[in-house]
């Protein structure tokens, strides 16, 4: 009969202490789950769109960002990150200045600069309005700078990190560039990993418009689906009509923001002669619209 093998002593206090040990590390897991939940949850319910605040429009002739005292609509870290100003303005007396400086402290992880308005139902339809002007001073540069764009309300409850901007109106160069991605897969992005999103599109591209005002008309039914819709009028004018997927499988349709976001700054080894950008902004608006009719000649 052999003999038996008895553990080492010092093998002794490892064992009798392993159960809990396991029922620490499963406490602590269960809290990390809990503090998921709850975090997720909430930001689900915070980026629910808010059919109430519908029609919304802002002119800043108020002098003053009353407008945007709700928690989050304001992304600015300095004094000089957003003033009203009498001049330039493209109506009444008033306009909104963004300013963003390389060695601005970062803001929600990022150098950016920017507004925020409320996010949307999939399958509706949504206007929104917003005049830029760009110095006569602006200097060309490679590194993009993102003056409206709108953002994918992640599924913090998947565990989505945030993937490239589903539409956004960016100058690049000499250029406005609008480009486009979409996934229908549930998750697109998974924290510290790369994004694959199934399509993305350039949809227009022009010179850059300095020293004078450009309004833009965003008319967006947001799907990742093929019944998905935008158009965009620049001064009047359509220059993009789509009606295709054109945005991500999420709980909750994107959300516009404004200002001035150049994430290429949070890279040191990214040389740029330019330091400062700034936009100027006025007549806002963000309204739930009728279908649109027959789709107009693309160009």
């Amino acid at each position: 009969m052999p003999t038996a093998v008895l553990p080492d002593p010092e093998i002794k206090p490892v064992l009798k202490a392993l159960p809990s040990r396991v029922r620490r590390l499963s406490l602590v897991a269960l809290a990390l789950l809990a503090a998921h939940l709850t975090y997720g949850t909430a930001f689900y319910f915070y980026s629910l769109p808010r059919d109430d605040a519908l029609p919304f429009a802002d002119g800043f002739e108020s002098a003053d960002l009353r407008q945007w005292d709700h928690l989050g609509s304001r992304q600015l870290c300095c004094e000089h990150s957003a003033r009203i100003v009498t001049d330039p303005v493209r109506d009444g007396g008033h306009a909104l200045k963004v300013e963003l400086h390389r060695e601005d402290d970062t803001m929600r992880g990022n150098k950016r600069a920017e507004f925020r308005l409320g996010s949307a139902h999939f399958g509706q339809e949504y206007l929104y309005k917003i005049s830029t002007f760009l110095p006569a001073d602006w200097r060309d540069d490679p590194l993009p700078v993102n003056v409206v764009q709108w953002h994918n309300v992640a599924d913090k409850l998947l565990l989505e990190g945030g993937p490239a901007q589903p539409l956004r109106i960016v100058v690049i160069g000499d250029e406005w560039i609008i480009d486009n991605f979409w996934d229908t897969k549930p998750v697109t992005k998974l924290p510290f990993l790369p994004e694959h999103p199934e399509g993305n599109r350039l949809l227009w591209r022009g010179p850059v418009d300095k020293g004078r005002w450009v309004d833009w008309e965003i008319r967006v039914r947001w799907s990742y689906h093929n019944d998905g819709l935008i158009d965009i009028r620049k001064n009047g004018q359509t220059i993009v009509h789509t009606e295709a997927a054109n945005t991500y499988n999420d709980f909750v349709a994107p959300y516009m923001k404004f200002g001035v976001y150049v994430p290429a700054w949070l890279d040191e080894d990214k040389v740029s002669p330019v330091r400062e950008r700034t936009v100027y902004f006025d007549n806002v608006g963000f309204s739930r619209v009728s279908p649109s009719p027959a789709a107009p000649t693309t160009h």
